[in-house]
C-alpha cells in the first residue's frame, strides 16, 4: 500500500496577536528538562461523508484551520518559540508549521490496514528524524508544533500533528486541541487559558544530561494494534475473580503477563541468575500536589510509577489479580510518596534523575521493561471542528521497543493498544493464546 503525499504548500502560522515582551522567555521546569527529546504524532481521520456536507472544498476547511490556529497560538505562544538550551523556550513569535497536501489513498484503505510507513505520510515530518522539514526559513531551531491537512482522495480529510516533548505532555496536548476545537467553532469566551508556572514548582537545573532518540536501532522495531471491544473487555475483566480493576489495569496486566510469556523464552532453565520484568506507567501528578495543578497546566507533569519486578521464570504462575495489584502499588507510591519528593526543590529533581539511573541499573541487570501510557481519558474523540467528530485517531512509534499506548475505540466501549517490539519478540507475541481470545491484532 503506497500513500506518498503531494504537498500543496509549507506556510508558517504564527499568533494572530503577538507576544508581550515581558512573556518572551517561558522556562521549562526539571520535568521538562528531563523528558524524552522528540516529537509526539497524533492523526485525526474525517470521513468524506462529514467534510463534504460541511464544504465543497478542503482548502475552505483548510483556511478555517489556519485562522483558528492562529488565535490559539495567541494562548499557547511557548508552541510558536523556538528551544534556547536546555531550561529557555525563547517566545519569538516564530511559528509553527502549517502543510497542505494530497495523498493518494481512501479512508477505507487505511482503517482496513493500518500501517506505520502510511501513517507517517500524513505528518509534516517524522517524529523521531525530523531532518530540514521542521525548519522554518533557515533558522537555527526547529519547530516547535508542525500541522499537516491531508486529502484523500475519497474526499475525507486528516489532521497529522508532530508537536515537541519539550514542554508538551498528553494532557497539554489534549488541553491544546480543546482550546483550537473551541475556537475554531467561535467559542473563543469558553476556552480556559493555559497556565505556565511549572517550573514554579519543579525549577529548572543548569545541567547537560538530556535523552536524545533517533532512529538506529541495531533491532528492528514492528508495530502491532490490538482492538478489544466492549465484549472481550468485560470477559476480560471477569478473570480477576473479586477484584475490579479499570479496563486500562486490566489491559495493562494482561499485556504485562503476554510480554513476560514471550520474553522467557530467551531466558536459559539452567541460568542462574533470576531475570525478570517490570513496568512503569506514566501518572498525571496535576491532581496530586498540594495545592493541585489544573489540567491545563502546560508541561510533561507526569511521573513514573514503577512495578515491582517478577521472575520470568515463575510469570505463568501469578494471577492477573495479582499484577492489577502490583500496578495499582506502583502508581500508589506515586501518590503518596513521590510527589512530595519531587516538589522538594533541588532533592526533587534528584529524585527524578534516581528514578532514571534505577531504571537503568535494572536493565543493566538483564532485566526486561515494558512501558505502558494511556490516552483513553483525552476525549480526542470530541475534536469536532465543525464538521463532525474524528472516524479514527491514532498515534504511532516506528522507534522505541517494549512501549504500549492505549488509546479509546471512537464510542468510548472499546480500547486500542498500539505496540511495538522487536521483530522477533513480535512474531512470539502476536500468536499468544492470550492475547488471541480478547484481541482482534494486524501489523503495524
Amino acid at each position: 500500500m503506497e500513500a506518498k503525499p503531494v504537498i500543496l504548500s509549507r506556510k508558517t502560522i504564527k499568533p494572530s496577536s503577538p507576544t508581550p515582551p515581558h512573556l518572551k522567555y517561558y522556562q521549562r521546569s526539571f520535568l521538562d528538562q528531563l523528558s524524552v527529546n522528540t516529537y509526539v504524532p497524533v492523526i485525526m481521520f474525517y470521513s468524506a461523508s462529514d467534510v463534504t456536507s460541511h464544504s465543497t472544498s478542503i482548502s475552505s476547511l483548510s483556511e478555517k484551520l489556519k485562522s483558528s490556529l492562529s488565535d490559539v497560538l495567541t494562548l499557547y505562544y511557548p508552541l510558536c518559540g523556538r528551544l534556547k538550551g536546555n531550561d529557555i523556550i525563547e517566545c519569538n513569535d516564530a511559528g509553527v508549521l502549517y502543510t497542505e497536501a494530497k495523498v493518494p489513498i481512501s479512508l477505507n484503505e487505511i482503517l482496513q490496514n493500518p500501517q506505520n510507513k502510511v501513517l507517517q505520510q500524513f505528518l509534516p515530518f517524522d517524529q523521531y528524524e525530523p531532518g530540514k522539514e521542521c525548519y522554518i526559513n533557515n533558522e537555527e531551531e526547529p519547530v516547535m508544533l508542525g500541522v499537516q491537512v491531508n486529502e484523500l482522495n475519497c474526499g475525507a480529510l486528516a489532521i497529522g500533528l508532530t508537536i515537541s516533548h519539550a514542554i508538551v505532555d498528553g494532557i497539554t496536548f489534549a488541553s491544546f486541541l480543546k482550546a483550537w476545537v473551541s475556537i475554531a467553532n467561535g467559542n473563543i469566551d469558553k476556552v480556559t487559558k493555559p497556565i505556565m508556572d511549572a517550573y514554579k514548582v519543579f525549577p529548572p537545573t543548569k545541567f547537560k544530561f538530556s535523552i536524545p532518540l533517533k532512529r538506529g536501532d541495531e533491532e528492528t522495531i514492528v508495530g502491532t494494534r490490538l482492538v478489544f471491544d466492549e465484549e472481550s473487555l468485560c470477559r476480560l475483566k471477569a478473570e480477576f475473580h473479586g477484584f475490579n480493576p479499570t479496563r486500562v489495569e486490566a489491559l495493562t496486566a494482561l499485556i504485562w503477563k503476554s510480554f513476560m510469556e514471550m520474553a522467557k523464552s530467551s531466558v536459559s532453565d539452567d541460568e542462574q541468575k533470576v531475570v525478570g520484568s517490570f513496568i512503569s506507567l506514566a501518572v498525571n501528578i496535576r491532581r496530586y500536589l498540594e495545592p493541585p495543578l489544573p489540567e491545563h497546566c502546560i508541561g510533561n507533569i507526569h511521573h513514573g510509577a514503577i512495578t515491582s519486578i517478577v521472575d520470568l521464570k515463575l510469570a505463568q504462575e501469578i494471577p492477573l489479580k495479582d499484577l492489577a495489584l502490583m500496578i495499582k502499588d506502583a502508581i500508589r507510591r506515586v501518590v503518596d510518596n513521590d510527589v512530595k519528593e519531587l516538589v522538594d526543590g533541588e532533592g526533587g529533581f534528584d529524585m527524578a534523575v534516581n528514578t532514571i539511573k534505577n531504571i537503568m541499573s535494572l536493565l543493566s541487570m538483564g532485566n526486561k521493561w515494558f512501558v505502558f501510557t494511556s490516552w483513553t481519558g483525552f476525549n480526542l474523540y470530541e475534536a469536532d471542528f465543525g464538521w463532525g467528530k474524528p472516524t479514527w485517531v491514532c498515534t504511532f512509534n516506528t522507534t522505541i521497543k517494549n512501549t504500549v499506548i492505549f488509546l479509546p475505540s471512537k464510542s468510548g466501549k472499546g480500547i486500542e493498544a498500539m505496540i511495538t517490539l522487536t521483530g522477533e519478540d513480535t512474531e512470539k507475541f502476536e500468536c499468544l493464546p492470550e492475547i488471541l481470545q480478547y484481541a482482534r491484532v494486524s501489523r503495524l
